[in-house]
Parts: structure tokens; C-alpha cells; sequence
């Protein structure tokens, strides 16, 4: 079934041409765009008239469901690419111990900070390259390690696949642009994936157990002189 779309709202504002995106506004009208979709590689058709929105579409085929996803991780990777670093959320734990005495429970409650927010330089990118049982949309290399990112547009990370991050043992946090416009420039994406940590929640860090039995030590300590 095809995209019901408002005739004056942008359809796919990115297109594939050579292997790089391209914007609709980079590109001549019609077939001479030479563009094709990112998610199903159909022929596009750039649309650049003067009364509705610009926009490519599909060539004779049903608009793709997912062009606009795939689109994004592109542009995801191509903006990580040309900033080479990106900031990281700051990652709070929370843990409780209970203890019983007179036939009463109590508890205690802490937290501890597993990082801080920081920005770190990203020395390699390579998008959606297949790493064990998994597919992760973008495997960066930081400090010389294998650091992995996801990026949510309509299908957030479900419980199978952290599960499968959790077994693998890489860094992972996951970026939220389901909120990103259709016609977002690449200021906006560049701002949503390198500098925002708002939008940015992590998966899996390397240190976070570690710092799980270090509270919960502590926890356990202060517990024991209350009781």
C-alpha cells in the first residue's frame, strides 16, 4: 500500500547516488537524478516542482516503508564520519539490599555513577556490518575498540537483541531520532547524533557490573550497622 502522504509534505527528502546521499536539492528533477532508495535501492524519481514540497519518489513502485530508517542511518554514519567524535550520555545505576531484623524487613537504597557525559573521538565507522549473531547499525572503533551504535526511528533495540549485546560484550548505547522531521537538514542530524545526549541511552558499558558489586558492597556495609 502505498505512503498517504499530503501533497505538500515531504516524501523522502535523501536519496543514494555513486554510493553517497545526496539531498533533493543537489540533484536535477525526474530520472536525472540518478538516485535510488537506501532501503530497497528502487529507481527514484526527484520531484521538485513548484507548487508541492520537493521530494523523491519511488519509480513506478509503492513508496518503501523503511527508505526513511535506512535513510537515517546513513546519515547517522555519514555525520560521524565528517565530525569523528560524538558525546556520550552520563550512566546512573540503582541498587537496593535487604536485611531482616525483630522479624521486620529494611532497606537500603544507592546509586553510583558508572561514566560521566563525555565526548570521545571516533578513529573508524563502518554501518550495519553483521558481528556475531547481531546486526548492529553503526560499529564505531574508539581507543582502538569496537564500540557499537543503535539508531531508533520506528524499532528500538527489544530484549533478544540486548540480550544478544549482553553475551558479546561490546559498549552500545542507542540513539532516539523517532522524533527527527522528514525534512530535517543535516545540521539537525549531525546536532541529534554527535552533540545531544538527551536523545541517548546506553545499552551495555563494559564497567557496569563492576561498579553494580562495588555499590551493592557498600550498601551491604551500611545495611549491617543499622541492623
Amino acid at each position: 500500500m502505498k505512503n498517504k502522504l499530503s501533497s505538500n509534505q515531504v516524501k523522502l527528502p535523501y536519496g543514494l547516488k555513486d554510493g553517497e546521499l545526496v539531498h533533493i536539492s543537489q540533484v536535477p528533477s525526474g530520472l536525472a537524478c540518478h538516485c535510488y532508495c537506501a532501503s530497497c535501492h528502487t529507481l527514484l524519481v526527484a520531484k521538485k516542482g513548484k507548487k508541492n514540497a520537493h521530494g523523491f519518489s519511488h519509480y513506478k513502485s509503492d513508496e518503501c516503508a523503511h527508505a526513511f530508517e535506512t535513510t537515517l542511518h546513513y546519515l547517522a554514519k555519514k555525520v560521524l564520519e565528517e565530525s569523528a567524535q560524538i558525546s556520550l550520555p552520563e550512566f546512573i545505576i540503582h541498587e537496593q539490599v535487604i536485611g531482616e531484623t525483630c522479624g521486620q524487613s529494611i532497606s537500603k537504597s544507592g546509586s553510583a555513577t558508572v561514566c560521566t557525559e563525555h565526548s570521545v573521538i571516533i578513529e573508524d565507522i563502518k554501518l550495519e556490518k553483521p558481528l556475531g549473531q547481531i546486526i548492529p547499525d553503526v560499529i564505531a572503533t574508539i581507543n582502538g575498540s569496537r564500540f557499537l551504535i543503535e539508531i531508533a526511528v520506528t524499532h528500538f533495540v527489544d530484549e533478544l537483541k540486548e540480550q544478544k549485546l549482553n553475551e558479546i560484550q561490546i559498549p552500545c548505547i542507542e540513539i532516539d531520532l523517532s522524533n527527527v522531521a522528514r525534512d530535517a537538514n543535516i545540521d539537525e542530524i549531525r546536532k541529534q547524533v554527535v552533540d545531544l545526549v538527551v536523545n541517548k541511552t546506553w545499552l551495555l558499558h563494559v564497567d557496569t557490573e563492576q561498579v553494580r558489586e562495588r555499590l551493592k558492597a557498600d550498601l551491604k556495609s551500611k545495611l549491617k550497622v543499622e541492623l
